[in-house]
């Protein structure tokens, strides 16, 4: 129980750290960007909203009594909105300005994400008898594509 824990909270601050780091090399302008991260709030709220505060947890360990709500969108279309939101948000920092460290920074965030949301998925599997079901219905991370 433990190691998961660890595994669990060393992903976050991976996940975490990157941002900090695209942060740390990005001249934010929210004027050039401003609809990149609206979009990137917008499906983050969404996500968060839909799942309720209490089922919400920031490391990829399932809360005890966390209840189903795939079916409801932004779940519905994707498996994971609050990622994509992230990684969403992410991209608009590696291109302010554009830097190659920065995107590759990004690809490895997109690496820790997928591998996250796999560990993630193994997880829910073994609370919820239809999430293999669900699984199978929906996409990661791009609706209908990924």
């Amino acid at each position: 129980m433990m190691k998961n824990k660890m595994k669990s909270w060393g992903l976050v601050g991976l996940q975490f750290g990157l941002l900090g780091l695209l942060i740390a090399q990005s001249h934010v302008q929210l004027d050039t960007w401003a609809t990149l991260y609206a979009l990137s709030g917008a499906i983050g709220l969404w996500a968060v909203w839909t799942m309720g505060i209490g089922n919400f947890n920031v490391v990829p360990d399932v809360k005890p009594n966390a209840i189903f709500i795939f079916e409801k969108p932004p779940y519905k279309w994707i498996r994971h909105p609050m990622y994509v939101s992230f990684l969403l948000l992410c991209l608009g920092l590696v291109f302010q300005p554009f830097e190659f460290i920065k995107l590759f920074e990004w690809f490895i965030l997109t690496f820790i994400l997928n591998y996250k949301a796999t560990y993630e998925e193994s997880l829910l599997n073994k609370t919820f008898e239809n999430y293999q079901t669900y699984s199978k219905t929906t996409k990661r991370f791009i609706p209908f594509i990924y």
